[in-house]
């Protein structure tokens, strides 16, 4: 009787916290005066935490790294590795400007790169999560001029050509 009681507590836990989809949202936008572009990127903390397993980082204690710790380092590593948009055969490199961690279990990271030149076509490479997790989709929106572009990136299509017209 505990076993069975057990195994029904174990199956209702793992229904409760595990979810089965997977994703990832950014929010880009290129400021023409800066020549940077600014990024919102929002991910699962539960996520994040499977991912970070084998690094020295804790999702609670994330907004109170300072910038320039090792652990903060660590993480700008991994979702840049995850994350980047090339223009003119340059990559834009992306540096942590804030992060929130919210209470419904998200969070929240604000990047912003280097200046860097575009031209009307961009690749972005939109794959974080993506080896961790086989469901992993993650969505991108492009603010420019007034209009939004939207991609999708799934696990067989993790790079996406987006075109602006001016």
């Amino acid at each position: 009787m505990k076993s069975t009681l057990l195994l029904i507590l174990l199956l209702i836990q793992t229904s409760v916290f595990g979810h089965d989809y997977f994703f990832a949202f950014a929010e880009v936008e290129y400021n023409p005066f800066t020549q940077k572009f600014e990024t919102s990127l929002t991910l699962s903390a539960h996520d994040l935490e499977y991912a970070w397993k084998d690094m020295d980082v804790s999702v609670d204690s994330l907004e109170s790294y300072p910038t320039n710790s090792e652990q903060m380092q660590e993480v700008q590593r991994f979702i840049t590795k995850g994350f980047n948009i090339s223009s003119n055969n340059k990559t834009a490199v992306f540096s942590i400007v804030g992060i929130d961690v919210l209470l419904n279990g998200m969070i929240h990271f604000y990047l912003l790169s280097n200046p860097i030149d575009v031209s009307s076509e961009l690749t972005v490479r939109f794959d974080i999560l993506m080896d961790e997790f086989s469901a992993q989709q993650n969505k991108l929106s492009f603010l420019h001029n007034g209009n939004t572009i939207v991609a999708t990136f799934l696990p067989n299509q993790r790079t996406q050509r987006i075109t602006l017209e001016n």
